[in-house]
């Protein structure tokens, strides 16, 4: 029988899912038109390809092998029409997956979001926070970029492209009690960080603190942003924040840089894009790259 490339998005979409009721969410199709899609796969590869297990979808071993050569080849195919088209941001239409570290998801995440909006109105944008096991969705899912300070490791197949850098210091209320960035005072209060969801891994706070061998723990670690200025609005906390959160944030917060003799004034810690070697050189990398760096300048104090 003939063969249906088309239906080779499906069997990643499927992959990714695991329930054919997603997999329609996802591609806005109906449930009876991905069972329909998945039959006809079935018939193509003379191979199961899924098999149920309770509620969840598991990939035989053939689809297995399949799907660690799939993702690249359909990048490839889009190449070949990027190659022979004039790209432009206001045609994409197909979904993305963008990632952003939990205190980049508010500075980065909304206005990137807004003007993607904006400016391709049929593009559908998967947002969500960096965690665990985002890079290993960076390597197999398709047209998917995350955004993350450094530094961080990760697999050669990763490309990553520098975008610039914060200060973070130390944010709190307006009314908090502190008035001098003194480590001596700065003990006296909760500390909270924003940690990756999902790890247990000391913080890079948590590290400069053991480093100056500074008897303080950091009090609180959320994954929730939204906790963490909650925290600091409604108690003493205080958190470890980029200082460019004032300009979202209003005259409710104050920022206060770090004891010199802990972290000297210059000290920035740099961000950067990341996403799959297979996208490297395709345009809408750098043109998130170029939006990301432009909103980086007006948020800069």
């Amino acid at each position: 029988m003939g063969k249906d490339y088309n239906l080779l998005h499906v069997l990643l979409v499927l992959a990714e899912e695991r329930q054919t009721v997603l997999a329609a969410k996802k591609l806005n199709l109906s449930q009876p038109t991905i069972s329909v899609m998945l039959r006809k796969l079935r018939e193509q590869f003379d191979d199961p390809l899924f098999v149920r297990d309770k509620n969840t979808l598991e990939p035989t071993p053939k689809c297995e092998k399949i799907l660690q050569t799939l993702p690249a080849v359909l990048d490839q195919l889009d190449s070949l029409y990027l190659e022979n088209t004039q790209w432009d941001i206001h045609s994409e239409e197909e979904e993305i997956e963008l990632y952003f570290a939990p205190p980049l998801m508010t500075l980065l995440g909304v206005p990137l979001i807004k003007r993607l909006t904006t400016l391709t109105p049929n593009l559908t944008v998967q947002c969500q926070q960096w965690d665990l096991g985002t890079a290993t969705k960076l390597d197999t899912h398709r047209r998917s970029w995350g955004v993350t300070y450094l530094p961080l490791e990760t697999n050669k197949s990763l490309v990553q492209r520098d975008l610039g850098a914060d200060r973070f210091g130390l944010l709190m209320r307006a009314e908090h009690p502190l008035k001098n960035s003194l480590v001596e005072d700065i003990v006296e209060y909760p500390i909270c960080i924003c940690a990756i969801p999902g790890s247990n891994a000391a913080s890079q706070a948590e590290k400069v603190l053991h480093q100056h061998r500074i008897d303080k723990n950091i009090n609180a670690r959320v994954g929730d942003l939204n906790l963490m200025l909650q925290l600091l609005e409604q108690s003493d906390y205080i958190g470890i924040l980029p200082q460019r959160f004032l300009s979202v944030l209003g005259e409710e917060f104050r920022f206060m840089p770090f004891p010199e003799q802990i972290i000297p004034s210059g000290h920035r810690r740099h961000m950067a894009l990341f996403t799959h070697q297979r996208h490297r050189r395709h345009p809408l990398t750098e043109w998130l790259e170029n939006q990301l760096k432009l909103i980086l300048e007006e948020t800069e104090f």
